[in-house]
């Protein structure tokens, strides 16, 4: 199956991205059934990633009930069912990068993970993190021939800049009039946010005092 991933540095908004996709896809109820599917879960890889936490996340994305006390085969067992029975056609997993917190041995095992979803439950995974997610994920030359590697680059003085600001224009109260077009301000903008949209400074210049975050 295709498989994406999102990378790029912190703010950037990669989870943003995700958040938008999983809301533009909402759970469907089956009116024969009575039963809600979701064609799209949305998960966070663990902070500590190993086999055992990666299957429990995933089921709590599911809202699945779970117990610790389950060993890694019975969680793989369940999860497998649960997919299999379920419309889910895609994995979004968040906070990739962290798998570099684990082991040599269990980064191999949730790379192996990763490509039972996508090979024997069918399901594409688009995965998100920092560079760190683009080394982790394509040491496995399996996955990195299936994975397309999307980087979310800074943003440059250009006409997506400009389409950018004027919808802040538009939807934001300025205490000023203000043309956010001007490239001067654009360049400021720029200077002090790093081309990085999710910064909590704000702005002062003699024409516009805005927050962007």
């Amino acid at each position: 199956m295709p498989c994406l991933l999102l990378f790029g540095a912190t703010g950037r908004g990669k989870t943003k991205i995700l958040k938008k996709f999983t809301r533009d896809h909402p759970a469907l109820r089956n009116s024969k059934t009575g039963i809600h599917g979701v064609s799209i879960v949305v998960m966070q890889m663990p902070p500590e990633p190993d086999e055992k936490a990666f299957y429990l996340q995933l089921l709590h994305a599911l809202n699945a009930p779970t117990r610790y006390s389950h060993t890694v085969y019975q969680l793989r067992q369940i999860v497998s069912d649960l997919l299999a029975f379920t419309p889910t056609r895609m994995i979004l997993i968040d906070e990739v990068h962290t798998l570099l917190a684990s082991s040599y041995r269990q980064q191999r095992i949730l790379l192996n993970t990763l490509r039972f979803l996508a090979n024997e439950l069918r399901l594409s995974l688009v995965c998100a993190g920092t560079a760190d997610a683009k080394r982790a994920l394509l040491t496995d030359q399996q996955l990195a021939d299936r994975f397309e590697a999307i980087e979310l680059p800074p943003w440059r003085n250009d006409n997506d800049f400009q389409r950018l600001l004027a919808s802040f224009q538009a939807l934001l109260p300025l205490r000023k009039r203000s043309d956010l077009s001007v490239i001067e301000i654009r360049q400021e903008i720029l200077r002090r946010t790093g081309g990085v949209s999710r910064n909590p400074r704000k702005f002062r210049h003699p024409n516009f005092n805005l927050q962007v975050s």
